[in-house]
């Protein structure tokens, strides 16, 4: 969920090919997010499909994260 002080907008999950661990996402999901707004809002482009478009992105961008092990691409042991 996003909301731009008038609007609320909905992203839903992108699938995911190879579900390895979630460490990661949110946060990826997050500056992907940003990243791709802030880029756009910088040539003047800030509008609702703006919005719409960094949204779209940052989910697809962190289902990708979610197939990675660790979120660095290897896993770490615990011991127990």
């Amino acid at each position: 969920m996003a909301y731009d002080g008038e609007r609320y907008y909905r992203q839903h999950a992108k699938p995911v090919a190879d579900m390895k661990d979630t460490m990661g996402a949110g946060d990826s999901f997050l500056t992907s997010f940003l990243m791709c707004y802030l880029d756009s809002a910088k040539r003047g482009d800030d509008g609702p499909e703006t919005i719409e478009r960094a949204l779209d992105f940052a989910a697809r961008f962190a289902s990708t994260v979610c197939g990675m092990e660790g979120s660095w691409g290897h896993g770490a042991p615990i011991s127990e």
